[in-house]
């Protein structure tokens, strides 16, 4: 399920809000790699997703509030 998530993010370009394209292919590569049946394409599909995704969440946190 996460290697099909991440192949839908990486071609829509969206992955919590829009992504570069350099992101997209951080995410197609990985969900191809986890729709492939064998073990060592599941740990590093996992670790390039988990590296987009925590990038995606610190780059949220890191923005100031907007004054109003």
């Amino acid at each position: 399920m996460i290697g099909i998530g991440a192949l839908a993010g990486g071609m829509q370009g969206w992955l919590f809000k829009k992504t570069p394209a350099f992101e997209r292919w951080l995410l197609i590569i990985p969900g191809l790699a986890l729709v492939y049946p064998q073990a060592l394409f599941d740990y590093i599909g996992i670790a390039l997703v988990v590296v987009v995704v925590t990038k995606k969440l610190r780059n949220d946190e890191s923005r100031p509030a907007a004054v109003t």
